[in-house]
């Protein structure tokens, strides 16, 4: 990291959670997987789980690992969308293993033991035919009702040039406590729950970014954050700049998914200014199918699908970035537009999920 002493940082790095080699040895998944299961587009997905707590092995615990096929049906030509699920229990070593996985869809995966679990962290296979990720549990238990904790994350945001981003918002996935990196761009999250965990960083003017993160029970995890700014274009028909987001022809591609969703809700920047709102969750709250709890939350009305949660709560997408994170991490007034997709019959394949999906570009 480079505005944290190398001592410092030494100090409290964790060591990741992983077996003796490295993402994409063939060998190890045919140790695994064994030569019949070798497919161009499945690979596997293997690592050890281990406490949080103590860093000793936890042997029986569940991995759950969701994605979404998406296809074309044949006789009507429309977009199917078939959330997928399997889990796997860690065995006498620790170890876990998944063997026919797609190798290009975005996967989320989570480690589950009784009523505690780990957070939520996106990974995907690619062009690998193995990828070798540990995860931690604590199994500590816990009397408040939002998840805190001893284990601690101390970090720095900075650009891709090295330069410090400040006034960044931190926030662990599932957290509505949050930091501000000051102007060295350096950050502090205390009193965190350990295990494996994402972290979501969001600033005005750069795309926001999605972390896993590795935390330990009575200590001090690190993590370097770089963001990149979002694209400058000016209009060359008016004098003004105008600022698109890093997606080509933004208002296009807006209006594309909108002829091509007839089940979305789209608002615009000039909807959006004809009302007033107390909060960004309560944009969603005289939609119909939709229901706002009283901590924000958007879910559906209809039946659950989620990995921690008993109600359908759809993906939020902000600025093309999956985030796991309450609504209020932006203000109505930093929103350009909103997509919501009610069902996954709906939503784009980008944005596939099986409760949909709601989607926010901020200015």
């Amino acid at each position: 990291m480079r505005y944290l002493p190398a001592c410092i940082v030494a100090s409290l790095m964790i060591a990741p959670v992983a077996l003796r080699a490295q993402s994409g040895d063939s060998g190890l998944l045919t140790r695994f997987c064994g030569d019949s299961l070798h497919r161009p587009e499945t690979g596997a997905l293997v690592g050890r789980v281990r406490s949080a707590d103590d860093g000793s092995p936890l042997v029986g615990v569940a991995v759950v690992v969701r994605w979404n096929d998406v296809g074309v049906d044949k006789s009507s030509g429309s977009m199917s969308v078939v959330p997928r699920t399997l889990s796997a229990v860690s065995d006498a070593q620790a170890l876990y293993r998944f063997c026919q996985l797609p190798r290009y869809t975005p996967l989320v995966v989570q480690v589950q033991a009784g009523d505690r679990s780990s957070g939520i962290i996106d990974l995907q296979i690619a062009d690998e035919p193995v990828l070798v990720h540990g995860f931690s549990l604590s199994l500590r238990a816990q009397n408040d009702s939002e998840p805190r904790g001893t284990a601690a994350l101390l970090g720095e945001v900075v650009t891709s040039t090295g330069e410090p981003v400040r006034d960044a918002r931190i926030n662990l996935d599932g957290m509505s406590s949050s930091a501000i990196s000051n102007d060295t761009g350096v950050f502090v999250l205390p009193r965190l729950p350990a295990g494996s965990q994402a972290v979501i960083v969001r600033r005005i003017g750069y795309l926001p970014k999605r972390l896993p993160v590795e935390l330990r029970a009575g200590a001090t995890s690190a993590l370097t954050v770089v963001l990149d700014k979002t694209v400058q274009v000016l209009d060359s028909m008016r004098v003004v700049a105008r600022r698109y987001s890093s997606q080509a022809e933004f208002l296009a591609e807006f209006e594309q998914r909108k002829r091509a969703s007839p089940g979305g809700i789209f608002y615009t920047e000039e909807y959006l200014r004809r009302r007033v709102y107390r909060d960004t969750p309560d944009i969603f709250r005289n939609i119909a199918g939709l229901t706002v709890s009283s901590d924000g939350v958007v879910s559906l009305t209809r039946g659950a699908a989620s990995l921690t949660d008993s109600r359908c709560i759809p993906s939020l997408f902000i600025d093309n970035v999956r985030m796991d994170t309450p609504l209020d991490i932006v203000r109505p007034q930093e929103i350009r537009a909103i997509e919501i997709y009610k069902s996954a019959a709906s939503v784009p394949p980008m944005y596939n999920d099986p409760c949909g999906a709601i989607v926010i570009w901020t200015k």
